[in-house]
């Protein structure tokens, strides 16, 4: 359990396979780094991140730019965002 609240332990984790952010302590799931490392890793792994990041556009870009997938796991006001919608298309 004490390795799940670890910042390094999870950005060390989430490098190696993206998905490992399923066992982080809640309050990594709204860590930009350790959400970052994960997504460029695995993007499936934007899923599993804080709604905070979810809804960040900027955030959410880069996610979509690694892979257009990523776009899935975005919030609803995003997706439903055309000017959004259309830069990630350009991505």
């Amino acid at each position: 359990r004490m390795l799940r609240g670890n910042r390094e332990f999870a950005l060390a984790a989430v490098k190696q396979n993206g998905m490992a952010l399923q066992y982080a302590a809640p309050d990594l799931l709204r860590d930009r780094e350790v959400v970052r490392q994960a997504m460029l890793n695995d993007v499936h792994a934007l899923s599993m991140a804080h709604r905070d990041l979810r809804e960040d556009p900027e955030f959410v870009m880069e996610g979509v730019k690694t892979r257009g997938a990523a776009m899935r796991y975005a919030v609803d006001g995003l997706r439903a965002d055309k000017e959004f919608v259309l830069k990630a298309l350009e991505e």
